[in-house]
């Protein structure tokens, strides 16, 4: 069945965020005061359950991929009443599996 789940990506440099494979991303939202970004995804929930890739690079700071290729945009948040701007980039799915 097809659905949309919401998850938390927490502020940090690299984040892996457990979801179905194939997750199709929708967006991102910033949280009220400081805690982990928001973010809803579409998701086939029969789909293996795998451990996906964000990147969270503030603005100024430098982008680093882990192997140098880009990869896709999802959007920005605030946090701190736009004192702080996060940007959040999809990476990979990591081929392990979780048990449901």
């Amino acid at each position: 069945m097809r659905t949309i789940w919401k998850f938390e990506i927490p502020v940090t440099d690299i984040a892996k965020v457990e979801m179905p494979s194939g997750a199709q991303i929708l967006t991102v939202k910033e949280p009220e005061g400081w805690g982990p970004i928001l973010m809803w995804a579409e998701v086939d929930t029969e789909a293996e359950r795998v451990s996906r890739i964000f990147y969270v690079v503030g603005t100024g700071n430098p982008i680093t991929f882990q192997d140098g290729r880009p990869f896709q945009y999802v959007g920005t948040v605030s946090q701190a009443h736009g004192a702080l701007w996060w940007h959040v980039y999809d990476g990979t799915e990591v081929a392990v599996a979780y048990s449901a």
